[in-house]
């Protein structure tokens, strides 16, 4: 399987091209993201390599954000440590998913994973990659399947409430106010 997606972003100048494909190992998610951010025009290339049930093993982000070169190795172990260009993050430490702030794509993990039934909610942890600073920090998620195609999905606290449209597969195809995609 691989699938294609297009988002652009609509509350900032962002697209992003993005790939998911399976293989012997699990799922990979792949893309780039361009656009500007604070004034500051940013490319960033990832990669992230899940087990087949969704789970993150590793992930890759590079490129540039302003003059500002980026080269990210990100791990997990399978009893959940992270760590980051090979040091530890024992901040994120039992933290089930990578969610790159730049990026729709990685709610596709839990929502995948977490296969809720219409009416059911669950909560993860994720390692959230800020963005544009890229520091990593825990973040509590819950997600809500409250339609057929559609999650609420809120964060901090229930501080940030978004909604999000899905396609079949589960892929985000509306990121409420901030991202708009399709899926080939």
């Amino acid at each position: 399987m691989r699938v294609e997606i297009e988002w652009r972003r609509l509350d900032e100048p962002a697209v992003e091209h993005a790939t998911m494909s399976s293989d012997a190992d699990g799922q990979i998610l792949a893309g780039v993201v361009e656009g500007t951010t604070d004034q500051r025009a940013y490319r960033i290339r990832y990669t992230v390599r899940c087990t087949a049930d969704w789970m993150t093993r590793r992930a890759t982000v590079q490129g540039n954000i302003g003059d500002e070169q980026v080269d990210l190795e990100i791990g997990r172990t399978e009893t959940g440590a992270w760590t980051l260009n090979g040091a530890p993050q024992h901040q994120i430490d039992r933290c089930v998913d990578v969610d790159l702030g730049f990026s729709p794509i990685t709610n596709t993990l839990a929502i995948r994973r977490l296969n809720l039934d219409v009416g059911r909610a669950a909560i993860v942890r994720a390692a959230w990659l800020r963005f544009p600073d890229l520091a990593f920090q825990v973040l509590e998620q819950r997600y809500e399947r409250v339609g057929e195609s559609r999650y609420i999905y809120e964060s901090d606290n229930g501080r940030f409430r978004a909604e999000l449209e899905v396609d079949a597969e589960g892929i985000v195809v509306r990121y409420d106010r901030y991202w708009i995609g399709s899926v080939r």
